[in-house]
C-alpha cells in the first residue's frame, strides 16, 4: 500500500472521483494514486481496477484549471448529443462522450485533425478575440490581452502539444506584429520548433505535434507548389484548395503510414469541408457559451449546433465511405524523426538560399551606387 504523485499526461481514457462525481484527469494535471502496487519481476507496478482509486491532488492550479473546465461543461450540458460531445472536444479538448464510431468516421473521412485541438481551432479563438478587443482597445493593448487570453486557454485545455505549438507560432506572429515585421512562414515555424525544443523537448516525440508541425511544414512548402501546378487545370479557387490539402496530406503521409498504418486520400476533398464546417460550429458554440441562459437566444443556438453537428457526422460518414489505404503500422517513431529532418533540411536549404540570395542582389546594389570615373 502507498501514495504515488504522477503528472497525468494521457487522455481520457481514466476518471477521478471526487465525492460522488467522476472527473476525467486532465492532461498536466498532478494526481494522487491509493493502492496495492504489486511490482512483477520486469519492475513494472500493476493495479486492477477494483484495487485503484485516484483523486485530484487539490493543488491550487489543479483545483483552478478543473473549475474553469467544469464551468464550460456545465454551460454545454444544455446541449444535446452529439452536439454537447461534438463543442466540448472543440473548445476542451475532451473526447471522452464522443462515440468510438464518430471518432473512426471522422478518421476515416481523412479529417480526423478536426476534431482534436490543434491551430485551426486556436486560430478561431485568436481572431473572435482580436474582432471583439479591437473594437474597444488599440492594437497594442488588444494584442496583450489576446496574447494572454491564449495562453490561458492552453493552459485551460491541458498543454496539448499540438496547441502549444500552434500558441507558440502565434505569439511569435503578434510580437512579430508589434515590431511592425512581417516573418516569413517558414522563419515563424522555426522559431517555434526551437522554443519547443527547449522548453519541453518531450513533445517532439508526441506524434500529434508531429502531425501538426508537419502539416504547416507541408502548407508553407509543398501546397504553393501544388497550387501553381494545378492553376494550369483548374481555376484558381478550386487549385488554392486542392493544393492545400495535398500539402498538407503530403507532408503527413509518411507518419500516418507509420504510426497508424492509414491513409485517406478522401480528404483532398473532405477536409476543408469538414474543417470549414468545424469553424462554423466554434464560432457558434463560443456565442452560446456566452448566451447559454438567454432564454430565446439559447435555444436557437443550441438547436443550430445540434443540426451542424449533425450535419457534420453525416457528411464525415459519406467520405467515410470511399475506400482508403491500410497497410497496417511500420514502427512510427523512426520514420517521423526522419521525415521531420528532411523537411527541416528542405527549409534550412531554402532560408540559406534565400539569404545568399539577397546578399547578391545588395551587393549588385551597392556597386551601382560606386561612382563611375570617365577617362
Amino acid at each position: 500500500m502507498g501514495i504515488v504523485r504522477v503528472a497525468w499526461t494521457g487522455e481520457y481514457t481514466l476518471a477521478t472521483v471526487t465525492g460522488e462525481r467522476r472527473v476525467p484527469p486532465v492532461r498536466g494535471d498532478t494526481l494522487l494514486v491509493n493502492g496495492p502496487f504489486p511490482v512483477d519481476a520486469g519492475g513494472m507496478v500493476w493495479s486492477g481496477d477494483g484495487d485503484l482509486t485516484v483523486r485530484p491532488s487539490g493543488d491550487l492550479l489543479s483545483e483552478t484549471r478543473r473549475r474553469g473546465r467544469e464551468a464550460v461543461r456545465r454551460r454545454l450540458q444544455r446541449l444535446e448529443s452529439p452536439a454537447r460531445d461534438i463543442v466540448r472536444a472543440l473548445l476542451l479538448g475532451d473526447r471522452s462522450g464522443l462515440p468510438d464510431d464518430t471518432v473512426s468516421v471522422m478518421r476515416r473521412a481523412g479529417a480526423a485533425h478536426v476534431i482534436a485541438l490543434s491551430g485551426m481551432h486556436l486560430a478561431v479563438l485568436a481572431l473572435l478575440l482580436r474582432r471583439l478587443l479591437g473594437l474597444a482597445l488599440g492594437p497594442r493593448t488588444r494584442d496583450i490581452l489576446v496574447a494572454a487570453t491564449l495562453v490561458g486557454y492552453v493552459w485551460l485545455t491541458g498543454w496539448i502539444p499540438s496547441l502549444v505549438r500552434a500558441l507558440v507560432l502565434s505569439l511569435a506572429a503578434i510580437a512579430a506584429a508589434a515590431g511592425d515585421r512581417v516573418l516569413p512562414p517558414a522563419v515563424t515555424l522555426a522559431r517555434a520548433v526551437i522554443v519547443v525544443t527547449a522548453v519541453a523537448p518531450r513533445f517532439l516525440l508526441d506524434v500529434g505535434f508531429q502531425l501538426s508541425l508537419l502539416a504547416i511544414g507541408g502548407l508553407v512548402w509543398i501546397s504553393p507548389r501544388c497550387d501553381a501546378a494545378l492553376r494550369r487545370l483548374l481555376p484558381a479557387p478550386v487549385a488554392a484548395y486542392v493544393g492545400a490539402t495535398v500539402g498538407a496530406m503530403a507532408a503527413t503521409a509518411v507518419v500516418s503510414l507509420s504510426v497508424f498504418g492509414t491513409l485517406y486520400p478522401v480528404g483532398i476533398v473532405s477536409a476543408g469541408i469538414l474543417s470549414a464546417l468545424v469553424v462554423a460550429i466554434m464560432w457558434g458554440a463560443l456565442a452560446f457559451c456566452a448566451v447559454a441562459t438567454t432564454p430565446v437566444l439559447g435555444s436557437l443556438l443550441a438547436e443550430a449546433l445540434r443540426v451542424a453537428c449533425l450535419g457534420l457526422v453525416s457528411l464525415a460518414g459519406g467520405a467515410a465511405a470511399v475506400p482508403g489505404i491500410e497497410v497496417g503500422t511500420r514502427g512510427g517513431l523512426t520514420a517521423a524523426v526522419c521525415w521531420c529532418t528532411i523537411l527541416g533540411a528542405g527549409g534550412a536549404a531554402a532560408a540559406l538560399r534565400s539569404a545568399a540570395h539577397r546578399r547578391t542582389v545588395t551587393r549588385v546594389l551597392e556597386s551601382y551606387d560606386k561612382p563611375q570615373l570617365d577617362y
